[in-house]
């Protein structure tokens, strides 16, 4: 990427370790957690001044925790097909084994519990399981085979009890621990963090089954449809808090063991093994893709001024006493200004992680009272356990199920259907591109700063060589941000400033910051004739770059730990990085050495795609030379929800577009720029050169 001179003498430093005056590694890090934990809590529901501003803001809130779900607009509730494939009896009550599919293909298995015995329409409650499950290894014609009976096999206590005190309840696996075994762990565990940038997350999915469960429920004879609630625990716990909320027909709800705010998530827990976050602890159907910028007290004030039990022990691990406390109390601000605090309630209970007698007695008792004005005591028999075949749904399962692949299709990507004429490039450039532009901002880019930072640039170094000059400075990207940055200016005067995005390989093999700052130049460094070189290390490469390690199991890098923590906080690693450019590309103007010169970004790999990005919202960026793209955000860098409005062919052709500029695409084919090429040619505006590595000139 650096012109030949350059880099032979660059890569003959010694390595880098430079006197950054900002904050280093881990330090940066951590800066950047807590201020983007500090600009959501500053809109917490404890700020909220009426009655009339929780009923504007609710609907708002409902609306910004669907789409970081992946699910606004909300899916068409197409047909459920229900099935009761078994029925049998079982002391005081009656199990039916039910199948509905809650969009084509996509099988929710359950069972629900009747009591044998009852008379008028019942409450429902819906049971929505955690991470637990009952798999078997059986003989079939003599072979072993994986046999799964689904997550609602070691829950079924719930709903017998419920059951046996008056109320239907129907308990459905979850996606991942059910009898059709789909998938919960892409960032977890398989490296798949194009689901940040397809903006799908299985907690949509469960959110959707725990909706459509509903839908079924509302259709059974021996139910009331105006009596519903929800209870779960762990995985269920969540999906309980984001069913209550954004479902007004559940009208009493029990999380246990489900929430914790983004400090506790992000941050800290109070237990020593999640010191860096208890994101650590969950896997992705836990968790939303904050876009909407919105803390878990906002999930429990959504559910006001319906009656909310939230169950929770003082020494669990993944959920930790603050991070339960807190929200609750925000959210009982709300509660309070609609007169309904009496139905926000916390019980804290002494154990760990654990489905404990205390924590389900106190839901039954919840739910009694709120669903069937009902106050005296519960008790908790124990009951022999059904076994897990009579439990089970399905006899094999169907040949035309998606679950198993429902990250590839529950979310719907965007389309751009190849322009044909001039009318209809016309038309996408002039109605289509800036609504593009404006969804990128809100959401994928909606954890910008509103205001760039007023704090000038800092000069650190200045040393001079032979007519050529090196100058170090700080720049502040954001308010207590700051990244280094390297000017190169030859003798002469300059046209153009190549501002380079260094990527952490380049870096690595150069020691020139260093050497600036000690007042050192290497003997023939030379810019460019004509040229003056910016070199800009963006967040999380070279100086700032920080420690991500996963304390579970055996990962011990990778982007596990960060990446996941600022999903929470409505960014990525990436979109930060275009706010980095962003920035910088405007701030040249404001130093000498670049001011009033023609900007070009360069940068290759990832780095390529954030300047794609970066060119939309800065103007004084008038070309890009562009190494190894990737043509797409599937296999280029995760930035949330950015395949619901465009990808990057896209992106290229608005950025060669609007204003008019050059990108020059450097080891790449035509065929993966067909959209963005066709753009250009059809509207004569912009130009795009695409080179693969053996053109002439590469």
């Amino acid at each position: 990427m650096l012109p030949l001179p350059l880099m032979l003498i660059l890569s003959a430093l010694p390595a880098q370790t430079p006197l950054f005056n900002a904050l280093p590694g881990d330090r940066f890090r951590d800066h950047l957690l807590a201020r983007g934990i500090e600009r959501i809590e500053s809109r917490s529901p404890a700020t909220v001044a009426s009655a009339e501003e929780v009923g504007r803001l609710l609907p708002v809130w409902r609306q910004k925790v669907l789409e970081s779900l992946g699910l606004w607009p909300l899916p068409e509730r197409t047909d459920l097909r229900p099935k009761v494939t078994r029925s049998f009896t079982a002391g005081e009550i009656n199990v039916k084994n039910i199948v509905f599919e809650s969009a084509p293909g996509l099988y929710v298995t359950g069972n629900l519990y009747i009591p044998s015995a009852h008379k008028g329409r019942l409450p429902a409650v819906l049971y929505v399981c955690g991470h637990a499950t009952e798999v078997r290894t059986e003989k079939d014609n003599g072979a072993d085979r994986r046999v799964a009976y689904g997550s609602k096999v070691p829950y079924q206590h719930h709903g017998r009890w419920l059951a046996e005190h008056g109320f239907a309840c129907l308990t459905i696996d979850t996606l991942q621990l059910g009898e059709i075994e789909g998938l919960h762990h892409g960032t977890y565990r398989e490296g798949m963090w194009w689901w940040q940038s397809r903006g799908y997350t299985p907690a949509g999915v469960e959110l959707w089954n725990a909706m459509r469960a509903l839908d079924y429920l509302q259709t059974r004879p021996e139910i009331d449809p105006n009596r519903l609630g929800v209870t779960g625990r762990s995985g269920g716990g969540a999906t309980s808090w984001w069913l209550a909320s954004t479902d007004e027909r559940i009208k009493a709800a029990v999380p246990v063991a489900g929430i914790g705010d983004l400090r506790a998530h992000v941050i800290a827990g109070e237990q020593e093994r999640f010191l860096r976050g208890c994101v650590t602890g969950h896997c992705d159907c836990m968790f939303f893709h904050n876009v909407g910028g919105l803390d878990y007290s906002h999930v429990i004030a959504m559910c006001a001024p319906r009656a909310v039990l939230l169950g929770n022990s003082d020494a669990d691990p993944i959920f930790p006493v603050g991070g339960y406390r807190r929200p609750a109390e925000a959210a009982r601000h709300v509660y309070k200004l609609l007169g309904a605090e009496n139905k926000l309630a916390l019980m804290e209970t002494k154990g760990g992680h654990t489905d404990t007698q205390e924590l389900r007695e106190g839901a039954f008792r919840w739910l009694n009272r709120w669903l069937k004005d009902d106050l005296s005591a519960v008790d908790q028999p124990t009951r022999p356990r059904l076994d897990a075949k009579e439990l089970k749904v399905l006899s094999e399962i169907p040949k035309d199920q998606r679950n198993t692949t429902a990250h590839e299709w529950f979310v719907p990507q965007a389309r751009h259907p190849l322009p044909s004429s001039n009318d209809q490039a016309s038309k996408w450039l002039t109605v289509s591109a800036p609504l593009v532009i404006r969804e990128l901002r809100e959401k994928t880019f909606g954890a910008w700063p509103i205001r760039a930072p007023s704090d000038p640039p800092r000069l650190i170094a200045r040393t001079h060589l032979r007519g050529t000059s090196l100058e170090r400075f700080d720049i502040a990207s954001e308010e207590g941000i700051w990244l280094p940055l390297l000017i190169i200016k030859g003798p002469g005067d300059a046209s153009r400033c190549e501002l380079r995005l260094l990527d952490q390989s380049e870096w690595d093999s150069m020691g020139l910051f260093q050497a600036v700052e000690r007042g050192q130049a290497p003997a023939n460094i030379q810019a460019p004739q004509g040229t003056v070189v910016v070199m800009l290390p963006s967040r999380g490469i070279g100086p700032t770059r920080w420690n991500d390690i996963q304390p579970l199991g055996n990962k011990s890098s990778g982007p596990f730990m960060m990446e996941r923590r600022l999903a929470l906080l409505g960014e990525t690693t990436a979109s930060g990085r275009v706010w980095d450019l962003v920035r910088v590309a405007g701030m040249l103007g404001e130093l000498p050495s670049t001011a009033g010169l023609e900007t070009q970004v360069v940068a290759s790999g990832d780095l390529a795609a954030c300047a794609l990005h970066a060119m939309l919202f800065a103007p004084t960026i008038r070309s890009a030379w562009l190494v190894k793209p990737p043509t797409s955000h599937r296999n280029g860098p995760a930035m949330l929800h950015v395949l619901r409005f465009a990808d990057l062919p896209q992106v290229a052709g608005m950025a060669a577009t609007i204003g008019n500029r050059l990108i020059t695409l450097i080891d790449s084919a035509e065929k993966d720029w067909d959209w963005p090429l066709k753009l250009v040619e059809l509207t004569g505006r912009g130009t795009i050169k695409v080179q693969s590595a053996n053109s002439p000139g590469s």
